[in-house]
C-alpha cells in the first residue's frame, strides 16, 4: 500500500481535521512526554497531537514525521490534498550544494572570475539558482546580510539572466565574482598590502587553494608570505513547489602578499 493511499485511511480518524504543512513544526515520535496520540495497527500509521504546541499535529508515514496546523475547517477532500502535497513535498525536495571553487577566464570577461561549482545530488532539478556575495558589514546576523551591491557579473551570467536550473543529478559551475571587484570585497587586504595578489581560492581554510592554483593568469612563486581571507557567498534556489531554500558559505581567497 502506497504512502498517499495509507494516509486517505488516516484521514477518517476525526482526530486529525483541517490540517496544512508546518514546516517550522516539531517531530516527536508517539509515547513521549511532548505527544498524544495513537497507532493504526491496520495502516501501520502514527497520527496525534502536540501537546506543547497549538493546534499542531503529527503525522508519521514509514518512519517520515511530518507536522501539521489545524487552519479551520476543511472538506474531507482538501484535507487530503494538503497531506498528499506534505508528503510530495517531503519526498520530491531539491538540494544544491557548493562543491568546488577555483579561478576560471571565462569567455568574453577580461577578468577572471572566482567560479563555484554547484551540485545536484537529488533526483530532482534546483529551479530559479542565484548565488551573490554578501556584504558581511550589513548586518549583524547571517540571515539579515545583503548582497554587496555594484559588483559586474560575468557575460555569462549577463546572457543567461539572474537565475538559473541545475538538473537532476548533475553539477555546473558558474562565475561568482571577478578578480577586479576584489578590492571593493576586501578592501582591507589592498590597504594593508596594495601589491596584494590572489593565488587561489578553496573551500576550506587551509593552503589547498594555493596548492591547487594552477592558473596561468595567476602570479605565483613571487611573493613571500600569504593570507587566506573569506569572502562570504550566499546561494539561493527553489524546489519544483516554489519553495526557497538559502544557504551561505565562506569561500577562502589565498593572496601572495610582496615584502
Amino acid at each position: 500500500m502506497t504512502s498517499i493511499s495509507r494516509l486517505a485511511s488516516l484521514l477518517a480518524i476525526p482526530l486529525v481535521v483541517a490540517v496544512s504543512p508546518d514546516a517550522g513544526g516539531v517531530t516527536a515520535p508517539i509515547g513521549s512526554a511532548t505527544t498524544s496520540g495513537t497507532r493504526n495497527q491496520s495502516t501501520g500509521v502514527n497520527y496525534g497531537k502536540m501537546l506543547n504546541a497549538n493546534s499542531t499535529y503529527y503525522l508519521n508515514v514509514d518512519n517520515s514525521t511530518h507536522n501539521f496546523n489545524v487552519h479551520g475547517k476543511t472538506t474531507e477532500a482538501e484535507r487530503l490534498a494538503r497531506v498528499q502535497r506534505a508528503v510530495l513535498m517531503n519526498e520530491n525536495a531539491s538540494a544544491l550544494n557548493i562543491t568546488g571553487a577555483d579561478v576560471t577566464k571565462w569567455l568574453g570577461d577580461e577578468s577572471p572570475y572566482i567560479s563555484l561549482t554547484l551540485s545536484n545530488p537529488v533526483k530532482m532539478p534546483a529551479l530559479a539558482v542565484s548565488m551573490a556575495v554578501l556584504d558581511i558589514k550589513s548586518a549583524g546576523t547571517y540571515q539579515k546580510l545583503k548582497p554587496l551591491p555594484g559588483l559586474r557579473p560575468s557575460t555569462v551570467l549577463r546572457e543567461v539572466g539572474n537565475s538559473y536550473s541545475v538538473n537532476a543529478s548533475t553539477s555546473v559551475k558558474l562565475p561568482v565574482l571577478g578578480l577586479h571587484d576584489l578590492p571593493r570585497v576586501l578592501p582591507e587586504v589592498y590597504e594593508r598590502s596594495p601589491g596584494a595578489c590572489l593565488e587561489g581560492v578553496s573551500l576550506e581554510l587551509d593552503d589547498s587553494a594555493l596548492k591547487s592554483a594552477s592558473n596561468p593568469w595567476l602570479a605565483k612563486g613571487l611573493f613571500r608570505q600569504y593570507q587566506s581571507v573569506g569572502i562570504l557567498v550566499e546561494l539561493r534556489f527553489k524546489d519544483i513547489f516554489g519553495q526557497e531554500s538559502r544557504g551561505t558559505r565562506w569561500i577562502f581567497g589565498v593572496f601572495g602578499i610582496a615584502g
